[in-house]
């Protein structure tokens, strides 16, 4: 997706290479709207998994308001520019994410007491 934001901030713009730089970016956000629910329920357990993917989901449906601002208050190309930036921000804070040690049910014990 950053590849292509930062394409698309630089790079000839045409219908069809709008069209296909669109279409990439939409396969991308497919695999992670099917991933992130596994992924919360992975770190944070399966019990809360509603609520916890519900304020993961947060940042999504905020951007949705957020991001048409954004471009509205710049211009087109600076636009894909910083989101491609953002994307490249993201996938460095990905990186650093460590997974979480699961305790064992001694551990539970002891923390419930």
């Amino acid at each position: 997706t950053a590849l292509i934001m930062f394409y698309m901030s630089t790079g000839a713009m045409n219908y069809p290479t709008f069209l296909l730089s669109v279409s990439l970016i939409g396969f991308c956000f497919g695999g992670f709207l099917a991933l992130f629910p596994s992924v919360t329920a992975d770190f944070y357990g399966t019990k809360n998994i509603g609520s916890n993917y519900g304020l993961m989901y947060q940042a999504y449906g905020i951007s949705a308001f957020v991001g048409p601002l954004i471009a509205k208050a710049i211009p087109l190309t600076q636009a894909f520019l910083l989101s491609g930036l953002f994307c490249v921000l993201a996938l460095v804070m990905a990186k650093l994410v460590e997974v979480p040690k699961k305790a064992d049910a001694g551990e539970l014990v002891k923390q419930e007491a």
